[in-house]
């Protein structure tokens, strides 16, 4: 796909807007992420990247990144990510990627992160690992 076909299909103002919700879960105990927009060098990925940062210090073991709702990540987003992984393992917690849609399994392929973070279809599949 072509970067103008990819920007059209993203649509640029959604880059700006990228917003989260944490949900907490007790059975089984983890904090859940739920993320839409795109992920790229904004202060909003940044607050994300801290609250993530925070549960980890304070929260339970498992963290879970529900991507269903971003369309796409740019290197700094997928620097967010990998971020976020290296906290969680510092502190022996689960980082978890959740509904990465295609386009993003492969940028994080590429890197080389898919391989080391956990990844499922769903959230459900995801609290039952």
């Amino acid at each position: 796909m072509a970067l103008g076909n990819l920007l059209m299909e993203v649509g640029m103002s959604n880059w700006n807007n990228l917003e989260y919700e944490v949900q907490q879960r007790t059975e089984p105990d983890a904090s859940i992420y739920k993320v839409s927009g795109v992920i790229t060098d904004t202060h909003e990925a940044f607050q994300l990247l801290e609250k993530v940062r925070e549960g980890i210090q304070k929260g339970p073991a498992c963290h879970i990144l529900d991507l269903t709702d971003v369309p796409h990540i740019t290197s700094a987003g997928v620097g967010i990510i990998a971020a976020a992984y290296t906290s969680a393992k510092g502190k022996d917690k689960r980082l978890v990627l959740v509904g990465a849609n295609s386009r993003i399994e492969q940028i994080v392929k590429v890197v080389g992160l898919w391989s080391m973070i956990e990844h499922f279809d769903s959230i459900a599949e995801a609290l039952q690992a």
